[in-house]
């Protein structure tokens, strides 16, 4: 059996990435991601059944590195639940707007199984949303009878922005747009505090 080579696994995904973010997913080659990661095109399907087997790597990865950055952010203090939300819809506006080809490309290829990793990772994400929200109803400044609803909401939100806005909003205005739309939505009045 083969040793895989965790640098040579970088050097593909970091071609394919390329490739994928310069031309559409159906025009995407495993030959042509091979050659640009300067490997013979057997060596490429040891570390990747398939392109969508590649292209999933990626998302996972990428998913991987936002899940761990958030939770290294929320673990340095404890944070009031707006703030947390603050932390993560950044966290997630910085990503999308550095790998904004993702979400083209998630249109076209299938999602893997629910048990996947690349699952995993994401209701990683979902949790820390929907805790956020739990936590701001349960001390009052967030009303939100479906946490669970809303923690899928917030990126959706970001989703269709990113693939449908004719003209990207600045990263400033995408925080602050979210922010107001989740707040407003899940805000405590006055008169719904205990």
């Amino acid at each position: 059996m083969q040793t895989l080579d965790e640098a040579k696994r970088r050097k593909i995904q970091d071609a394919a990435e390329h490739l994928f973010a310069t031309r559409p997913y159906h025009e995407v080659r495993l030959e042509d991601v091979a050659a640009q990661a300067g490997v013979g095109k057997g060596t490429l399907y040891t570390y990747f059944d398939n392109k969508q087997c590649l292209f999933a790597s990626l998302l996972n990865d990428g998913i991987t590195r936002l899940v761990e950055t958030l939770q290294r952010q929320l673990n340095q203090a404890e944070h009031e639940p707006t703030r947390t939300l603050r932390i993560i819809v950044t966290a997630l506006v910085d990503h999308a707007l550095q790998h904004p080809q993702l979400f083209e490309l998630m249109r076209f290829v299938p999602a893997p199984s629910r048990t996947s990793v690349r699952s995993a990772r994401l209701q990683q994400l979902y949790d820390m949303l929907e805790q956020a929200i739990r936590r701001g109803v349960a001390d009052g400044s967030l009303r939100d009878p479906h946490p669970e609803l809303t923690a899928l909401f917030i990126p959706g939100m970001l989703r269709s922005v990113m693939l449908f806005s004719k003209t990207l909003p600045s990263r400033k205005l995408l925080i602050e747009h979210l922010m107001r739309l989740i707040t407003s939505g899940l805000l405590a009045r006055e008169t719904d505090r205990p």
